[in-house]
């Protein structure tokens, strides 16, 4: 079996790598490939607003295309990390943080007029 991709017009032999060539090659992709596709993007949208300066637009409008354009490219906020948890229960191990719905081991424990206190952790 030979797996021959065409690059630039000429075979790219993958049977000829090795593991560890290929292992690398398929861990560089993925990076290789976003960066491609943002300057990619960044080109394009030079070229919008080089075009949109060409047609005679001003300053404003131009700030305002590029913050449209450039909209998707702005990071997410980073996830909440888990919460900590505050109480334990003693027969089966599990947690509760404190915050949301009470979970039923935590019911259990006051409807037998138990204190929370009695679960915390210390």
């Amino acid at each position: 079996m030979t797996d021959e991709i065409d690059v630039r017009g000429r075979p790219l032999d993958l049977d000829a790598l090795s593991i560890d060539e290929l292992r690398e090659l398929y861990r560089m992709l993925p990076g290789t490939i976003r960066a491609r596709e943002a300057a990619d993007r960044a080109a394009r949208i030079e070229r919008v607003l080089a075009e949109a300066k060409a047609q005679g637009m001003t300053r404003d409008e131009i700030r305002a295309l590029r913050s449209t354009l450039t909209s998707s490219e702005k990071k997410r906020a980073p996830r909440k990390s888990a919460r900590t948890a505050h109480y334990r229960d003693p027969d089966t191990g599990a947690t509760w943080s404190g915050k949301g719905r009470k979970p039923a081991w935590i019911k259990a424990h006051e409807d037998q007029h138990g204190s929370l206190d009695a679960l915390k952790v210390e």
